[in-house]
C-alpha cells in the first residue's frame, strides 16, 4: 500500500458536496476534499473534474476508521500553482522605476491641448510638457507643433503613485555657465596698467 506523500493515479468515481472520491485500486478509494481539487476556489466539481476521469493524486493522510483505511488525497498539490492569489505574492518590478528626473527623451506628440503637449516617451508612457515650460525658449514654437511631431523633452518631475510625468525642454547648461567665459572687467585691466606704469616710474627714478 502506498505511503503518505506518495503520488499515485486513480479514477474519479463519485462526487459529494464536500469533495470527490477517487478509486486507487479495486475496493480502495480516497477522498479529495473540495479544497484540495484546485489551487483556485471552485463552486462545482464539474468545473475541473468528470466522473470516470483518470487523475494523479498525492496521499496526504492515511488512518484506520472502524477497521477500514481512510485516505485523504490531493490533486492540486501535484499540479503547478497558477492561481492569481499566488501570482500576486511574487514581487514585481515597477517598470516606472527606470525613469529619473533629468533624463531626456525624444517624445511623440500624442495630444495637444491649450495648456500643453502630451508626449509619449515610451510605449504606453506619456508625460505632459506644459506650455509654460516652453515660453522662455525662442527656438521652440508651441503653436506650430502638431500631433505626431517628435519633441525632445527632459523629465522634471515624477509622481509614481499617480503615474504622472512632468516634462520640460532640455537645458543646454546652467544659466550662469556662460559667465565664466566673459573677459575680465575693464576696471581690473586699468588697475593692472596703473601698477605697471608705477613700477616703470620707480625704475626711472
Amino acid at each position: 500500500m502506498c505511503r503518505v506523500g506518495h503520488i499515485v493515479s486513480g479514477r474519479v468515481t463519485r462526487f459529494e458536496p464536500f469533495g470527490a472520491f477517487v478509486e486507487l485500486a479495486p475496493g480502495v478509494d480516497g477522498l479529495v476534499h473540495i479544497s484540495e481539487i484546485a489551487w483556485s476556489r471552485i463552486g462545482n466539481h464539474a468545473e475541473v473534474l468528470n466522473l470516470g476521469q483518470e487523475v494523479t493524486v498525492k496521499l496526504l493522510k492515511r488512518e484506520l476508521l472502524n477497521g477500514k483505511a481512510k485516505l485523504s488525497l490531493s490533486i492540486k498539490q501535484v499540479t503547478p500553482r497558477e492561481d492569481k492569489d499566488h501570482e500576486s505574492q511574487a514581487p514585481k518590478q515597477d517598470l516606472w522605476a527606470k525613469y529619473q528626473v533629468g533624463q531626456i527623451y525624444a517624445g511623440t506628440v500624442k495630444r495637444k491641448e491649450q495648456y500643453g503637449l502630451f508626449l509619449e516617451i515610451d510605449p504606453g508612457v506619456t508625460g505632459l510638457l506644459h506650455k509654460s515650460r516652453t515660453d522662455g525658449n525662442h527656438e521652440f514654437h508651441f503653436e506650430k507643433t502638431r500631433v505626431g511631431d517628435t519633441v525632445s523633452a527632459q523629465i522634471v518631475e515624477i509622481k509614481l503613485k499617480e503615474r504622472q510625468i512632468a516634462l520640460g525642454l532640455p537645458k543646454d547648461g546652467g544659466e550662469d555657465d556662460w559667465r565664466g567665459y566673459l573677459p575680465k572687467p575693464v576696471e581690473a585691466l586699468g588697475t593692472l596698467a596703473e601698477r605697471m606704469q608705477a613700477a616703470l616710474s620707480k625704475k626711472k627714478i
